[in-house]
């Protein structure tokens, strides 16, 4: 197994960005998180994260922590009713550091399992970054973004290990200043997704190029599997609209219009069988009401919260997810490629009502 590339790039390194574990919704056992360490154990790959991702992901966690309490804080001021028709969860606040640490220490069995080494970004030369951030060099842009720094910081650490080591390195991510950052770095070879690394590492290369083949032939039938396996997805409303938390939403005529994709990427492939990633984007249209919360008002003898208002509207939004393709074939030069299904990334979606434009009704005298 090799992971030569067609200009004879060859490392077994591999550095992730942030992004990598963010478009996974941090979930360390997530399929190409598997593969990955299918590889490292095999000592095909050797993984890398710099210290710097180690604490974006740790600062994550903590804030998806946050986030998950203040949404069980609130359920608590739901109204009588709600509270009798779902019952209270067995979680207690008081249980915030416990979940701290059964967060973390995932993090820290992924890191174990992986055989994951920490590059430490402390020895990063500060002038370095602040020249890139002054000659707005990638990762900074045009409008000289401070938050870029920490992707900066990263980014020279790698090259900097890379150097000092006389190695080059794969890295993954999506995020596009790190793209533009490591085009030029002749040391560095950037990939989107895991799956995508993955792909160069497959035995079979002429099979993998075959199926790929097929499969684009066959572009309607794939199109039409997606759509298929689209209708079973979930659509929410994002309610988050203020510290209230008692808006209630509604989706109806909701139509999937339409889906396109990116590059074909085989991530396992054998005995007649194969899986191939694609990143999708599909387009929904649909017509959404949402209480107003700007028309809240708290009712002065039961205390409760009550909202005047609804916005609604008929709404259009594109959406993305990685839809893991499952087909078979026959033979080591197949004449065609059978779909078996497509099983999306991600199964909920949410509408954001706040980057929608949507109408306003409500009485007036009622909101005084």
């Amino acid at each position: 197994m090799t992971g030569r590339l067609s200009d004879d790039f060859e490392t077994e390194n591999v550095f992730l960005d942030t992004e990598v574990f963010e478009s996974a919704g941090r979930d360390f056992s997530a399929k190409p998180m598997r593969r990955l360490i299918e590889l490292i154990e095999s000592g095909v790959l050797r993984l890398y994260l710099t210290s710097v991702t180690v604490a974006e992901i740790r600062s994550h966690l903590d804030a998806d922590l946050r986030e998950s309490l203040k949404a069980l804080h609130n359920y608590k001021r739901y109204s009588k009713l709600l509270k009798r028709i779902i019952p209270t969860p067995n979680l207690e606040i008081e249980d915030e550091g416990n979940l701290r640490a059964e967060l973390h220490a995932e993090f820290d069995a992924f890191i174990k399992e992986s055989k994951a080494e920490i590059v430490d970004a402390t020895d990063v030369c500060a002038q370095s970054v602040l020249d890139d951030y002054f000659a707005v060099r990638a990762p900074f842009g045009k409008d000289n973004k401070k938050h870029e720094f920490p992707d900066a910081i990263a980014i020279r650490s790698i090259t900097s290990w890379c150097e000092s080591n006389e190695e080059c390195a794969f890295v993954v991510s999506r995020d596009k200043d790190w793209i533009r950052a490591t085009k030029r770095e002749s040391q560095l070879r950037h990939f989107c997704t895991i799956n995508e690394l993955l792909e160069c590492f497959l035995d079979d290369t002429s099979l993998v190029a075959r199926i790929k083949e097929l499969l684009e032939s066959q572009e309607d039938e794939l199109r039409q599997e997606i759509l298929l396996a689209a209708e079973q997805l979930e659509f929410s409303v994002d309610e988050d609209l203020s510290n209230l938390e008692i808006l209630n939403s509604e989706i109806t005529d909701l139509v999937i219009s339409d889906v396109s994709w990116d590059d074909l990427i085989v991530v396992d492939v054998g005995d007649g069988e194969a899986t191939v990633s694609v990143f999708c984007k599909f387009f929904v249209s649909a017509t959404i009401r949402v209480d107003d919360d700007a028309t809240v008002r708290k009712d002065p003898d039961t205390k409760e919260f009550i909202c005047h208002g609804t916005k609604s509207g008929q709404v259009e939004e594109d959406f993305e997810s990685f839809v893991e393709i499952r087909i078979s074939y026959e033979g080591r030069n197949p004449d065609s490629v059978e779909i078996m299904d497509a099983v999306f990334e991600t199964s909920e979606f949410e509408f954001d009502v706040e980057e929608l434009s949507l109408e306003v009704d409500y009485d007036e005298e009622d909101c005084e």
